[in-house]
């Protein structure tokens, strides 16, 4: 019988072996996306390339590793890199937060606002860019901010994709005016008085894209007055036109985009 084989014995550490690494040349892809690219990979929202010692360096990332978005996604553009818009929920951490992941390829098709944040009367509101939605400043000890519709100002404009609703797509309020047809005149159908200023109910509400912030005008008045309240068929408004005044109108507003 041929003798037993020699025993194995544990390898020193300081006679280890050193492996190379071995640098791909050819793109590396998974299900058709390119992920690797010689030593640069993509990282959800950036890129590293792996060094010589092995230790990964941050680098820009070359067109080919940036995925591309699924056909109709809303796309944002951040500090000239794109994001998909993700709908962010208060006090969950389940959706992003700053940037961490989501990018695709640009260009974006979502113009947002020239300011982020704006005042109305005594609130303030903020659009978010990771989630599209808007938030209303709450006057606390400490102040916070909750979720809020968003005001005609901050409601952010689609580039070469069509609302899905009115004015909104995927349950985002969007411009109206980014496709040509902005909302038409409101028939007003309630007035009151309150404090230095009147109250109007107009036949129209969210199913028609309108929201809180938006802006309404009456004929021949030109201070616009503000939406306050929605519900699914009508708004109510605040304007600086006496009773007598209404009445003098037309019967309706003009909602301003």
């Amino acid at each position: 019988m041929p003798p037993p084989p020699p025993p194995l014995r544990p390898v020193p550490v300081d006679s280890a072996l050193e492996v190379a690494e071995v640098v791909v040349d050819a793109p590396v892809a998974i299900d058709a996306q390119v992920v690797q690219v010689g030593s640069v990979r993509f990282v959800d929202p950036g890129c590293k390339r792996r060094e010589a010692s092995g230790e990964d360096t941050n680098v820009d990332c070359p067109e080919d590793l940036v995925p591309t978005a699924p056909a109709g996604e809303l796309i944002v553009e951040h500090n000239g890199a794109c994001y998909r818009v993700y709908e962010r929920k208060l006090g969950s951490r389940t959706s992003r937060y700053y940037w961490d992941e989501g990018r695709v390829r640009c260009p974006a098709n979502v113009e947002l606002p020239p300011k982020l944040v704006v005042t109305i009367g005594r609130d303030r509101f903020r659009l978010d860019e990771e989630s599209l939605t808007c938030r209303r400043e709450v006057a606390s000890n400490p102040p916070y901010w909750t979720q809020a519709p968003c005001p005609s100002v901050l409601i952010p404009k689609l580039v070469g994709l069509t609302p899905d609703a009115p004015c909104s797509y995927r349950g985002i309020a969007v411009n109206c005016g980014a496709t040509g047809n902005p909302p038409g005149p409101a028939r007003i159908i309630g007035i009151r008085v309150v404090g230095n200023g009147t109250e109007i109910v107009i036949a129209r509400g969210k199913s028609d894209g309108l929201a809180a912030g938006m802006h309404v005008r009456l004929k021949g008045m030109p201070v616009p007055g503000t939406i306050t309240s929605c519900n699914e068929r009508t708004c109510t408004a605040r304007v600086t036109a006496t009773p007598d005044q209404v009445k003098a109108s037309s019967g309706s507003v003009e909602i301003v985009p």
